[in-house]
């Protein structure tokens, strides 16, 4: 029983719980809107040039990543074998990250491509049914003509 009376201590001598002026929230429950994103140079609407457009942006966009990784190869090296808490590996993770933030840069554009090829070959599925839906009505009306043209014949035009 000692070793509780120890712990107690007369009233009063203890903090307020009430909120203090430091702790009090100032501002507003809503964050800030989102930065805008850069500014993305508009591609054509053209097909071939809009293909060549994505390709140059592909590649420097993996020109962006081969930059990066130089760096983040010589900060994982430097970070290697060093505690996860240590700067040299918090600089490494950092770096490891904006290489997979170039990395995603330059699969959003094989992205775009991946688009531009389902379209392109969906749109050539459609040509090729058009096409088939057009022979076989081509045909139809050429055999509508013939029976119109026979049945025309045996009226007499005398």
């Amino acid at each position: 029983m000692t070793t509780l009376a120890a712990c107690a201590s007369p009233r009063g001598e203890y903090p307020s719980l009430a909120i203090r002026d430091g702790e009090r929230m100032g501002g507003s429950a809503e964050s800030a809107p989102p930065a805008p994103p850069a500014p993305r140079q508009p591609l054509s609407t053209d097909i071939d040039t809009r293909v060549k457009q994505l390709r140059e942006l592909g590649k420097a966009n993996h020109q962006e990543f081969a930059d990066v990784e130089a760096r983040a190869a010589r900060l994982v090296s430097a970070a290697r074998g060093t505690p996860i808490t240590s700067k040299a590996n918090a600089s490494a993770q950092i770096a490891l990250a904006e290489l997979q933030s170039a990395h995603d840069a330059t699969l959003a554009v094989l992205a775009e491509l991946d688009v531009l090829l389902a379209e392109a070959t969906i749109a050539d599925a459609l040509m090729q049914d058009i096409a088939e839906a057009r022979n076989e009505l081509a045909a139809i009306t050429s055999d509508e003509l013939a029976r119109l043209a026979k049945l025309g014949g045996n009226l007499s035009n005398r």
